[in-house]
């Protein structure tokens, strides 16, 4: 049950995107032009924040704080908005405009239930954190030492169930976030049940789903290196690095669109809804 709903949500979510190549490319296009606008055309690029935390006698101009605030709040506005626009987009059928820079009521909501349930995530990670690692790693060292194979074998055992123990009633929580796009009303105890049988394969998903992406990322910031300020590889770079930062944002939103659907699928004899792309059960 958990890889085989795991397989379902990877294959709907880049099914989706490869369906929908479209409307994504609309959805995005609009803000990485923009954020191309604040890099270049305000000169970002120029501005040495690692100076100004480093050389006492540096100081930034009241201009450069304006433009470095503005530039690092908008993935607080574009995230949102194309999570909610690509939801949509497959629960819905809702079409998005050519360009797409929406961020009203919706939008705020969602980025508001995204920090609640972020602080609700916190605490339970530092409670569990504590019971999970804390405790049995001191009790481990103390028996076996520091040193010792068995020790760090176990720690690492306990690290990964520790992992998927914590991230996966977040997972199942985030569901609550897609009920928002489609101005739907889940109420969070709903969720709880789905914690295994949902929130897990959302989080091997998500991953899956994500990884290429970060490799990408992390293999051409590898070729070009890694600049103190700017983008590796100037205008290219830019456009590569926030593109691929967007399709990551894009798939992560299918991970939570695939995940409602099945969520709805369970809850209605009728199913989840017809937009979402079929994805085979076995």
């Amino acid at each position: 049950m958990l890889f085989q709903t795991t397989r379902r949500l990877l294959a709907g979510t880049y099914i989706a995107l490869y369906s929908n190549i479209g409307m994504a490319l609309r959805i995005c296009a609009g803000w990485l032009l923009l954020k191309y606008l604040l890099y270049f055309y305000l000169g970002i690029g120029e501005i040495d924040t690692w100076g100004f935390l480093f050389d006492k006698s540096f100081w930034l101009s009241e201009k450069e704080i304006i433009l470095l605030v503005l530039f690092n709040l908008t993935p607080f506005v574009y995230i949102p908005s194309i999570a909610v626009a690509w939801i949509r987009g497959l629960m819905l059928g809702e079409k998005p405009w050519v360009i797409h820079l929406r961020f009203g009521l919706r939008e705020l909501k969602f980025i508001g239930w995204t920090f609640v349930l972020y602080i609700s995530w916190l605490v339970f990670f530092i409670i569990s954190g504590f019971v999970i690692l804390i405790i049995p790693g001191f009790f481990l060292q103390s028996v076996f030492g520091n040193a010792s194979f068995l020790a760090l074998f176990v720690e690492g055992v306990l690290l990964l169930i520790f992992g998927l123990f914590v991230l996966s009633p977040a997972a199942s929580l985030s569901l609550v976030l897609s009920a928002v796009a489609c101005d739907e009303h889940l109420p969070v105890g709903k969720v709880f049940d789905t914690v295994w049988s949902l929130g897990a394969p959302m989080v091997l998903a998500g991953v899956a789903a994500t990884l290429p992406v970060m490799v990408l990322t992390g293999f051409y910031s590898f070729l070009f290196g890694f600049p103190v300020t700017g983008y590796p590889g100037g205008i290219l770079g830019l456009f590569v690095v926030e593109g691929l930062n967007l399709v990551a944002v894009i798939l992560a939103s299918g991970i939570l669109t695939g995940g409602y659907y099945i969520l709805r699928e369970r809850q209605m004899p009728s199913g989840g809804g017809p937009q979402l792309p079929e994805t085979p059960e076995s």
